[in-house]
């Protein structure tokens, strides 16, 4: 069949579409600072690509919280969210020279 799937074992996978997200930051309405800490860098000051998975996790819980959905009322009514796959483009690594954090 085309533009069905995959065919395994004679069942119907369903195909994976590509998405390209956009490059340009105006087109996230949505928008949360991290401090960098000094341990999550290297000698140059740049962050270690093993930190970005929890920073991506803060943001999630603050973006559920900024859209009036805590997380721990999620939860507490019984709901739950996995994650399968998270995957990290980044366009510029985040540096932290002075403290500072990364939007």
């Amino acid at each position: 069949m085309p533009g069905s799937g995959r065919f395994r074992s004679g069942i119907v996978a369903p195909m994976r579409l590509a998405f390209d997200p956009p490059t340009d930051p105006a087109a996230y309405p949505f928008s949360h600072e991290i401090r960098v800490r000094f341990a999550e860098t290297d000698a140059m000051g740049i962050v270690h690509h093993a930190a970005y998975l929890p920073y991506l996790e803060e943001t999630r819980v603050a973006y559920l919280d900024a859209i009036g959905h805590p997380y721990l009322a999620v939860r507490g009514r019984g709901s739950t969210s996995r994650c399968w796959r998270r995957t990290c483009a980044t366009w510029h690594p985040c540096a932290s020279t002075t403290g500072s954090g990364c939007t």
